[in-house]
């Protein structure tokens, strides 16, 4: 129940999204965040561990829209869920703010396997963490994983199961972005993930890794990792 839920890992300061997947009920997944950016679900089916926490399975061609509610366009910001897939498409959306080729807005994403993420502000303002060499690598195992990327003045950085595996400064002047499209869980422009997907967060506030370990520790026994 929620509220079993909330009481051991209530939303954290900041938190601008939180998607514990409670009630498991129709095409809406409820924020607690506080903020109400409950979330509109296409084609994603619930699906439930038997620790008795709900989370919503993509099969290739659903997204979950959150809207554009200004406490969405926040910066510094973490983006982070616990994710389950094997899929090897190019460029398919975790959580995203972005319209492809607009070089303005944020995303944590997934390509051939990889994470990934990048903010920008402009084409000559942004931390794009797209190439190999600076990613988080490979998580498409099959095997349930705690994922974030985190953004501020000093840069981006990939968070895999509390382990920070890349980090990249800015390109030009760091700051907030202009975007006013909606955010996504599940679908990059036309690309759409096939994953499961759980307790997706958007924090208003860059997370060091020591807290982010923290954040796995506390949740991992709920998916028996």
């Amino acid at each position: 129940p929620v509220e079993v839920m909330k009481q051991f890992y209530p939303p954290p300061a900041d938190c601008v999204l939180y998607y514990p997947g409670y009630p498991p009920l129709g095409n809406t997944i409820t924020d607690f965040s506080g903020q109400g950016n409950h979330g509109t679900i296409t084609g994603a089916t619930w699906v439930r561990l038997s620790s008795g926490l709900y989370g919503l399975s993509f099969d290739g061609d659903d997204k979950v829209d959150c809207g554009n509610d200004a406490s969405l366009r926040v910066y510094p910001l973490t983006l982070r869920c616990w994710i389950k897939t094997t899929s090897v498409a190019v460029d398919v959306g975790i959580i995203n703010k972005y319209v492809g080729g607009s070089a303005n807005g944020f995303q944590m994403f997934l390509s051939v396997g990889r994470l990934k993420g990048w903010i920008y502000r402009s084409g000559a303002n942004y931390c794009d963490m797209s190439d190999n060499a600076d990613d988080g690598g490979l998580i498409n195992d099959g095997i349930l994983h705690s994922i974030a990327f985190t953004m501020d003045a000093d840069g981006g950085e990939l968070v895999v199961d509390g382990v920070s595996k890349n980090t990249k400064a800015w390109t030009g002047t760091a700051g907030a972005t202009t975007e006013t499209t909606n955010l996504q869980i599940g679908i990059y422009d036309t690309r759409y993930i096939v994953a499961d997907i759980y307790l997706e967060e958007a924090i208003g506030t860059s997370l060091p890794v020591a807290n982010l370990l923290n954040w796995h520790n506390q949740t991992r026994h709920l998916f028996r990792v």
